[in-house]
């Protein structure tokens, strides 16, 4: 068992810069980035009704800016 875990997964990430987790970010998430690679995780209860919950949402919003998106977004502070 590794039950000092959490003290070693600390010390490793005194070693990541924020330069790193951009490049990251650049390499597998941006959608331009021949490596990109997103994973959708669907979660449904036992009473759910399958052909409801694999129907088309009615709304889809595409985000082509997403500095402008959350400034108008409730869902973060208008400080972003």
């Amino acid at each position: 068992y590794i039950f000092d875990i959490s003290k070693k997964e600390a010390e490793e990430l005194k070693n990541i810069s924020k330069h790193d987790v951009i490049e990251w970010y650049k390499t597998y998430l941006k959608q331009s980035s021949p490596k990109c690679r997103r994973l959708l995780v669907r979660v449904w209860g036992c009473n759910t009704d399958i052909k409801d919950a694999e129907a088309a949402p009615k709304s889809v919003q595409v985000i082509t800016d997403p500095a402008a998106f959350k400034m108008q977004s409730k869902f973060y502070p208008s400080f972003c």
